[in-house]
């Protein structure tokens, strides 16, 4: 009796370790599907994983039984299978997303509406940016005076400076 336990024991770990060496092909197909069904609005984003998807299937497949003296080919379509109607199923079920909309768009524009910005005055108080656009401070913005100031002696000033350093450099130079 326990040569045939030892025996069932040793088929399941074979069994195991082909269906295990088929999962990594598994994944690109599945993430595949899975992105393309979020694309088109047929799942919502990050709902499921290939890796949840792909386990769900292998108890799928454990749960109607299973043949340890398949090889891993046949166990790789027999996966492939389960896989495939279990998504063809999902995709079903999931297709009133296709004419819901997303509560996370209203969400993110009432937050951007809540938003208030703040900045700091020169006393260090916080003070909102609505406040400063008080009407107050564009009531004379008609009334534009232009002011032109000339100030003729001020250049003359700076020419005879400008002078004076240049007679100043060309001295240093003759000296020296």
């Amino acid at each position: 009796m326990d040569t045939q336990h030892s025996k069932e024991a040793s088929d399941r770990k074979e069994y195991n370790k082909k269906v295990l060496s088929v999962v990594p092909h598994m994944h690109p197909y599945v993430k595949h599907r899975l992105y393309i069904a979020e694309s088109i609005g047929v799942l919502p984003k990050n709902m499921y994983s290939s890796s949840g998807i792909i386990d769900d299937c292998i108890i799928t497949m454990y749960e109607k039984g299973y043949n340890c003296d398949a090889d891993a080919q046949s166990i790789k379509l027999k996966l492939f299978e389960t896989i495939d109607n279990h998504l063809e199923d999902l995709f079903v079920k999931e297709a009133y997303h296709t004419k819901t909309i997303s509560t996370n768009s209203f969400l993110q524009e009432e937050l951007r509406r809540l938003e208030e910005s703040y900045t700091i005055d020169a006393d260090l108080d916080y003070m909102m940016l609505e406040q400063l656009d008080d009407i107050s401070y564009h009531q004379h913005d008609d009334d534009h005076h232009d002011v032109f100031v000339f100030d003729d002696n001020n250049t003359q000033v700076l020419d005879t400076l400008d002078l004076s350093l240049n007679a100043k450099q060309n001295n240093r130079k003759l000296v020296g």
